[in-house]
């Protein structure tokens, strides 16, 4: 017999698919692919979720500046209305009683309290705190190849 015939021989008699391991190598493939496919997915959702928090904190962000703003803008009020109530210039407008009704409707005006304002980004921060530990977390630290 020719060598050639004799090592195609060999290497048949010797491949697992000819002694019927094809089911088993198939299986070792599959379980390989599932391990990929799950790690694939848990980086995924890794990813998603990063994006998800980083969403919710910019967006909690703005709401704390928000609250922020509307609390200056009360407090700027509640000052103008003070100043108004004891200045000359506030006499002044007392004297015109279309003045003094107009000063009326702004006070009786239905506003936030400075209080409420001011409870509500405290809360706010504070249901914050998380998700800014996380960010911090998530930036700073990297894993050790």
């Amino acid at each position: 017999m020719d060598r050639g015939w004799l090592l195609l021989i060999g290497l048949t008699a010797f491949n697992p698919f000819a002694l019927g391991a094809e089911e088993e190598v198939g299986k070792l493939l599959e379980q390989r692919l599932n391990s990929e496919n799950a790690d694939q997915a848990k980086q995924e959702q890794a990813v998603i979720a990063k994006g998800k928090r980083l969403a919710t904190l910019t967006e909690g962000n703005a709401v704390i500046k928000d609250l922020e703003t509307l609390q200056a803008a009360i407090e700027r009020w509640e000052s103008q209305m003070k100043a108004i109530l004891t200045s000359a210039e506030g006499q002044a407008l007392a004297s015109d009683p279309m003045s003094v009704e107009d000063f009326i409707n702004l006070q009786e005006g239905k506003r936030y309290p400075l209080i409420q304002v001011q409870e509500c980004a405290v809360k706010f921060k504070v249901c914050l705190r998380p998700y800014r530990l996380q960010a911090i977390t998530v930036f700073t630290h990297r894993p050790r190849p």
